[in-house]
C-alpha cells in the first residue's frame, strides 16, 4: 500500500493513510504523507486468537467505528482545502464499504497478493502482464465489467521518500560485500507469518548444518514467545564470518546485492516479486494465507525455486 502512495503522490495526489496503532509506518519516513492513527481494541486482549478467519473476523468488528469517526474527522477539515476524492483498501476490510458508502465515497481494492490467489474482487494488482498474462485473461473474462490495473512491481517506482535515512544498523551491508558473488542465502520468513521458537530452531540447525554463508533476519514480534531478544541454542555451532543475524535488514538492497545467491522465503507476495525482479531463485517455505498460492506458481509455473513441501516439525 506504501508502494501504491508513493506511485499515486508521484502524479499529483495528496495522500492520507489511516492506519492502526499496532505496526505503524514511521511518519518520520514518510513525510509527504499525513498519518492517522486509530486505536487497536483486539491486539490489546492479552491472548488473541490464534484463527486467521477468527482474527479478520473481529478486526472488522472493532475497527468500523473508530475508521467511520476518523474518516469524518478527516473529511471535515480537508472540504476548505481538498476534499477526499477516493478510497483505496485493502480487500479484507470488508467494513470499509459500509463507511464508504455512507460517505458517498468511491471504493477501490488494492489486492497486494498474485492474482491466483484472490479471483473475486479487485481493481489495482501488484502484478504485470509479462508475469501473469494468463491470469489477468482470466480475471478479466470472470468480471469483464471490473477494470483491472495492474500496475506492479510497485517496489520499483521511483519514490520521493527514498532520500529519507533509514534508521537501522546498516553492517550487514558491509558483511554482504565482504562476500563472493552469489555465495549467500538470504533467509527472511517476513513481518507477518509467525513461527514458534521450536520451528526458529530447527531453521537454525539447518543453516548450521549446511556449512552455508547465510544473512538471516529474525525479528522477535515474528517469532512466537520472543519479546526482545533472539536467543539461539548455546551449542549453535557458528563459522566465524560464515553467519550475519540481523532484526531487519533493508530486503531490496539485499536481494539486490552481488553477494546474494538464494533467498528462503515465506512466499509474500512482495517478496515474491522482489526477489523475480533481482533474478534471486528461492527456497519456498510458505506459512500461512496466499502464501502457499504464491509457492505453488513459483514451483509449479515459473520454476524458480526449490519448494520446501510438508509440514514444520513441531516440539513434542
Amino acid at each position: 500500500m506504501i508502494h501504491l502512495a508513493n506511485v499515486l503522490h508521484s502524479k499529483g495526489f495528496s495522500i492520507i493513510i489511516i492506519h492502526t496503532r499496532f505496526n505503524s509506518p514511521d511518519p518520520f519516513k514518510f513525510p509527504n504523507f499525513i498519518f492517522h492513527l486509530i486505536e487497536d481494541a483486539l491486539w490489546k486482549v492479552k491472548d488473541p486468537p490464534s484463527d486467521v478467519i477468527r482474527i479478520l473476523h473481529d478486526l472488522n468488528a472493532s475497527y468500523l467505528d473508530p475508521f467511520r469517526a476518523c474518516l469524518s474527522q478527516m473529511m471535515d477539515a480537508s472540504k476548505a482545502k481538498e476534499p477526499v476524492a477516493c478510497l483505496i483498501l485493502d480487500p479484507f476490510w470488508n467494513f470499509t464499504a459500509t463507511v464508504a458508502e455512507e460517505f458517498n465515497l468511491p471504493r477501490i481494492t488494492l489486492r497486494t497478493g498474485g492474482i491466483l490467489a484472490f479471483l473475486i474482487q479487485g481493481i489495482i494488482y501488484n502484478t504485470f502482464k509479462e508475469l501473469e498474462g494468463p491470469d489477468l485473461n482470466r480475471v478479466q473474462q470472470i468480471g469483464p465489467s471490473i477494470p483491472v490495473f495492474p500496475i506492479g512491481p510497485l517496489h520499483k517506482y521511483p519514490s520521493s521518500n527514498d532520500s529519507i535515512i533509514v534508521m537501522h544498523d546498516q553492517n550487514y551491508l558491509t558483511w554482504l560485500s565482504a562476500q563472493a558473488p552469489n555465495s549467500v542465502l538470504y533467509v527472511s520468513f517476513g513481518t507477518v507469518a509467525v513461527i514458534s521458537k521450536e520451528q526458529l530452531m530447527e531453521v537454525a540447525w539447518g543453516l548450521e548444518k549446511s556449512e552455508q554463508l547465510f544473512l538471516w533476519v529474525i525479528q522477535p514480534k515474528s517469532t512466537d514467545g520472543l519479546e526482545d531478544n533472539v536467543s539461539l541454542p548455546e551449542d549453535f555451532l557458528r563459522v566465524a564470518g560464515r553467519d550475519h543475524i540481523v532484526q531487519w535488514g533493508g530486503q531490496q538492497q539485499v536481494l539486490a546485492h552481488r553477494s546474494v545467491g538464494g533467498f528462503w522465503t515465506h512466499c509474500g507476495w512482495n517478496s515474491t516479486l522482489e526477489s523475480i525482479f533481482e533474478g534471486v531463485p528461492m527456497i519456498c517455505f510458505p506459512v500461512l494465507g496466499d502464501q502457499k498460492v504464491n509457492a505453488r506458481k513459483i514451483s509449479d509455473t515459473w520454476r524458480i525455486n526449490l519448494h520446501l513441501k510438508g509440514r514444520w516439525r513441531d516440539k513434542k
